[in-house]
């Protein structure tokens, strides 16, 4: 059989020669490259390797051409490699090569070739050995200051349901006065609420809603102010008719412009305590473009004294005024209704009123009424960080007076307590408090502590206790025996927000995790993953992320997840780690020791993405010579021998004439 043989030799000396050798014997070859084509390439266009590669390399996407004799290397990409007329050792390296003797005994050597392989953990299991990218970590995570699983502690994969959360801050806030009617107070810290005539302050405050897409169905939006300076007395919101910038309102030029029906109300009976008010149906509006974004204005009731509430430019962001806003469809916020509520009467103290329509709460003396009402929580999975927690009550008797919630300290039962077994049973601190103005509508209450507690298990839920003010008169509410389940009492529950997901929490000081992978074979690696921050204060609440290359003699910090900061999604990062590749490969998470139980870091989709070298070799291909040659295919490569005695190692297909 007539064969045809291709040498190619490149020197360049100022410019690039080519000699194609036809139609000689010796290499085994059955195709040609015509003369003219290659001609008109080379004077037309910049001569590349994919130009020059023969037939049986048509498979490989060349970059590189490399020319060379005796012995010489290809590089990490995908080469086309010319041998010359003597003995030529050539080495493909790395990469998918077509690799092309001379006329001297050659030794073609196929390079190991290279792939992209990750480890990856998404904690889409409860469990600390995941495994879900293309290779395994080889060991699992092991907790950094406790060992109790990742179940339970501040080290867990926690279940995290609230879906389409965003938190609008104010954009702008300040308050007006009347005493000093043409002054600005748009710098101050705290925003005055007074309610005495002829030296009345009202605070004004608008949120920023632009980030909640157009038209989204509003489920639940809870705006939460921060009291710096107690009364007890109601604080009612409204919501404002006309325009105004924090830097010119004052009391003459905003000119009492609000909606004289208030939207809901707070009572700030401590200092240094969140306060909140529900004001869904606006913020639907403002969201629909039903009505302009003016804000909300806080006014006292009429006589009250001065309460205070921190403004954007409180020191810190903890403070800052926001609203939380849950746009989800089915799932985002949790509703827990009541397992059993009751009421206590001291005129009857030993009957039983569980089977009642309506929860009596009263203040006379010898006659007083006290509502018990507990909560089922067994769809909030145990140990989830609860955002916001608000406690709702259908007022059906009003009385313009506070009405104050107690955490209840024992056991009771619906059918079972009376004045007798159950009075007295309740912290004397209260919870919250709200004004039952008006009947026939829900009140809110921010319950988000106590409710926490009851998810960690760190409390024991026996609900919550109503009392009223003293000198107040009878108020009532729908109990869960009410006709009809929309009035019956609930508290709607926010988780952390991210997505119907699971994710690694550390929260508290000096905690985390850290996990072991071996990229001894990486040439290298991206280290990514996705976080979220919960509560952070400042700069002082962080999670470290750190990386050793010697099991964990010596560690590097790669990046901190700091505060002050609450991200309503996840944020990525992604980090260079090629400088830390070895057998012993460990990444570290471990908290700051200013972290507390409130301060919370959520990680998930943790991975490590490298550029491997294959065990099997590239999908290179070898051509042979017309000397006796050696062609070391490493597993993966094709090999077509040239007319001497050639020997074939590891190749996968060989073509010998």
């Amino acid at each position: 059989m007539k064969r045809i043989r291709v040498l190619i030799n490149i020197v360049l000396i100022g410019c690039l020669e080519i000699f194609l050798i036809s139609k000689n014997v010796g290499l085994a070859w059955t195709n040609w490259i015509p003369d003219t084509g290659m001609i008109d390439r080379i004077i037309q266009s910049p001569v590349t390797a994919n130009d020059l590669k023969p037939p049986e390399c048509a498979s490989l996407d060349l970059q590189n051409i490399i020319t060379g004799n005796g012995t010489f290397f290809g590089t990490t990409g995908n080469d086309l490699i010319l041998g010359s007329v003597i003995p030529d050792v050539v080495d493909g390296v790395e990469g998918n090569d077509c690799i092309i003797g001379g006329s001297g005994d050659d030794t073609l050597i196929n390079g190991s070739g290279t792939s992209t392989q990750n480890v990856l953990d998404k904690f889409d299991a409860v469990s600390y050995n995941n495994n879900y990218g293309s290779q395994n970590w080889t060991t699992d995570w092991q907790e950094i200051g406790e060992s109790d699983g990742p179940v339970f502690g501040d080290v867990n994969i926690e279940v995290s349901v609230a879906r389409g959360v965003f938190t609008p801050y104010t954009n702008q806030d300040t308050y007006i006065d009347e005493r000093n009617p043409n002054k600005n107070y748009g710098t101050s810290e705290e925003l005055k609420v007074r309610g005495q005539t002829g030296d009345k302050n009202l605070s004004l405050f608008r949120f920023d809603v632009i980030s909640i897409p157009p038209d989204s169905n509003v489920v639940s939006a809870i705006v939460y102010f921060y009291a710096t300076h107690k009364i007890s007395s109601p604080v009612y919101l409204h919501r404002v008719t006309s325009d105004w910038t924090e830097n010119n309102a004052t009391w003459n030029n905003f000119n009492n412009a609000y909606d004289p029906n208030p939207i809901g109300s707070l009572i700030p009976i401590a200092n240094f305590q969140i306060y909140s008010v529900n004001i869904t149906n606006l913020v639907q509006q403002w969201v629909n473009g039903l009505i302009p974004n003016q804000g909300v204005v806080l006014i006292a009731s009429s006589g009250a004294v001065e309460s205070r509430f921190a403004s954007k430019e409180y020191t810190g962001t903890a403070q800052d005024p926001y609203i939380l806003v849950d746009i989800s469809q089915g799932g985002g916020a949790n509703t827990a209704y009541t397992s059993q509520d009751t009421y206590l009467e001291e005129r009857f103290p030993t009957n039983n009123y569980g089977t009642a329509a309506e929860l009596r709460v009263k203040p006379y003396l010898g006659d007083q009424k006290r509502a018990l009402l507990q909560y089922d929580l067994s769809m909030i999975p145990s140990g989830s960080t609860v955002q916001s927690a608000i406690a709702n009550f259908y007022n059906t008797q009003a009385n313009n007076n506070p009405v104050y919630l107690h955490q209840i300290t024992n056991d009771w039962t619906e059918t079972g307590a009376t004045w007798n077994n159950s009075a007295n049973a309740y912290n004397p601190v209260p919870i919250g408090a709200f004004t039952p103005a008006s009947s026939n509508q829900y009140y809110p209450v921010n319950v988000t502590s106590i409710v926490q507690q009851w998810v960690n298990d760190s409390l024991t839920n026996h609900g919550l206790m109503l009392l009223a003010a003293p000198n107040g008169t009878e108020t009532r509410y729908s109990s869960k025996e009410q006709t009809g389940s929309y009035q019956d009492p609930y508290v709607t529950i926010f988780l952390a927000p991210g997505g119907s997901k699971q994710a690694l929490r550390i929260q508290n000081a000096n905690l985390g995790a850290w996990r072991q992978v071996d990229l001894s074979s990486a040439l290298s690696a991206q280290l990514q993953m996705d976080y979220l921050r919960q509560g952070l204060d400042d700069l002082n609440d962080f999670v470290s992320l750190a990386i050793s290359n010697d099991g964990g003699a010596t560690w590097v910090e790669l990046t901190r997840f700091t505060g002050p900061s609450t991200d309503t999604q996840f944020q990525t990062v992604n980090i260079d780690i090629s400088n830390y590749l070895s057998s012993f490969t460990q990444i570290r998470l471990i908290s700051s020791e200013s972290m507390a139980v409130d301060d919370r870091i959520y990680l998930d989709n943790i991975t490590i993405t490298y550029l491997g070298k294959n065990q099997i070799g590239a999908a290179s291909i070898l051509l042979g010579s017309a000397g006796d040659d050696i062609l070391e295919g490493k597993d993966a490569a094709t090999c077509y021998g040239g007319e001497g005695n050639d020997i074939f190692i590891g190749c996968s297909v060989i073509f010998d004439p």
